[in-house]
């Protein structure tokens, strides 16, 4: 390998400057696109003279990291999601605590549950946050509209429907009255089994109403999602016939 005075004593070669900060790859693709446009060009990175005449992606990370660029990024993409994972467990009391004044007691011992789980699952406790964000934006009395809107601007790194798929269904399992957002982001094919769990969930949740100092209207709720099952019944009862 030649040394970088001999490059610099090279007139055929030009020297990129590095600037602090730089990283490796950034510094390759510079030599790469100087070959492109016909120069000569080469770089001290850590150390290690890189040519352009000669260079590659991975033979610079083989040279100065001593493993593949591919390997580097598999690393990195490890440290990424043990980072997310540690974050995410980190929130878990925060998130209990948060839901605690936003669902009846009944729930706790589910939430917490879901919670946890949220936390180590795919998503490392984003479902959970949004749903969060949308529990107090009911319990605030928001108009259905923000809701819906906020709703909508919630981003997901991956698997964009069907998380905000769970974070609609968490809202509607856990917020003391979910079915209004449930009803008002719903999209497609109400279906019989769908309308029972809800209305099992408000049936629930009027019991800890009554019960409790709160006064949260479910009757509308209660109505709607009553008269969807009737209806679905009826549809079951004619395709039988």
């Amino acid at each position: 390998m030649e040394t970088i005075e001999l490059y610099r004593e090279n007139k055929e070669y030009e020297e990129l400057k590095i600037d602090f900060g730089t990283d490796l790859e950034d510094a390759v693709d510079e030599l790469l696109y100087l070959k492109k446009q016909g120069k000569k060009a080469f770089c001290e990175f850590n150390g290690v003279v890189l040519d352009s005449e000669t260079v590659t992606m991975d033979s610079a990370f083989l040279m100065i990291t001593g493993r593949t660029k591919a390997e580097i990024d598999l690393i990195n993409e490890r440290k990424k999601e043990e980072k997310k994972l540690l974050d995410a467990i980190d929130k878990i009391p925060e998130q209990i605590k948060k839901g605690r004044n936003l669902i009846y007691p009944n729930h706790f011992q589910e939430w917490v549950n879901d919670v946890a789980m949220g936390a180590i699952g795919p998503n490392k406790g984003t479902v959970i946050e949004y749903a969060l964000e949308i529990m107090e934006a009911i319990d605030y009395n928001m108009d259905m509209k923000n809701i819906v809107a906020l709703y909508d601007s919630q981003k997901h790194e991956s698997n964009e429907s069907w998380n905000k798929e769970l974070v609609k269904t968490y809202v509607m399992k856990y917020s003391k009255n979910g079915f209004p957002f449930y009803e008002a982001v719903h999209d497609g094919y109400w279906n019989l089994e769908e309308c029972k769990k809800i209305y099992d969930i408000i049936v629930d949740n009027e019991q800890f109403n009554h019960e409790s100092s709160e006064n949260v209207d479910l009757v509308d709720s209660k109505r709607k999602v009553l008269t969807r099952i009737k209806r679905l019944q009826k549809r079951e009862e004619k395709s039988i016939n």
